[in-house]
């Protein structure tokens, strides 16, 4: 009898483990196409606490408020953090060979675009295309004129993936996220952001 539920217990913990790995892999992304903050646009609280940590930004108050920090920074950083204009958030990738740095920005709080201006994705190799509904598209268009020069933030679960200098107008209604980690990470962001696109 204890051999038939130790069984039992085994194959209950096997669906369980099973059906929450199913789950993690098709939640949905959140995502968000956001302008770069200047820094004079950045609360002077948000300034003081990143200098108290020995976070300093370009002296120019117009510049992009981009900057390197450590994930141990970061997050004493965000547990002390509140602001209602703005976010802080971090790349997923490391800037030095010591891979302890990461580039961070402080982003406008509402995307310029979203998951709704979204109609479908594909990924190729390393990359993920993003190809916008008729909305988004126009969106696009909108903030690659405004920000030519200028660097936007794609984020993906409150995470950078690639923050792309903008160089012309783009009337394609297409992007991308390129140099991701591997053809995995594409895969699985092309799906997670299809499964959360609401046709």
């Amino acid at each position: 009898m204890k051999t038939i539920n130790w069984i039992l217990t085994c194959m209950i913990l096997y669906i369980s483990t099973a059906f929450t790995s199913a789950n993690l892999n098709a939640q949905k992304a959140t995502f968000g196409i956001y302008e770069i903050a200047k820094i004079v646009e950045v609360p002077n609280s948000l300034i003081n606490l990143l200098k108290t940590n020995n976070i300093q930004f370009n002296k120019n108050a117009q510049s992009q408020a981009i900057g390197y920090l450590s994930a141990e920074e970061y997050a004493k950083i965000c547990m002390n953090l509140s602001v209602d204009n703005v976010r802080f958030i971090k790349s997923t990738y490391t800037v030095d060979n010591s891979k302890k740095n990461f580039e961070f920005a402080i982003v406008k709080y509402i995307p310029a675009i979203s998951v709704s201006d979204i109609q479908s994705t594909n990924n190729k190799g390393n990359n993920v295309e993003i190809y916008f509904n008729l909305k988004g598209a126009r969106k696009w268009a909108d903030l690659t004129k405004n920000n030519i020069g200028k660097i936007v933030a794609f984020v993906i679960d409150n995470q950078i993936y690639t923050i792309p200098v903008i160089q012309l107008e783009i009337r394609s209604g297409e992007a991308i996220i390129n140099g991701l980690k591997d053809e995995k990470t594409a895969e699985s962001i092309s799906s997670r952001l299809n499964s959360a696109i609401q046709k």
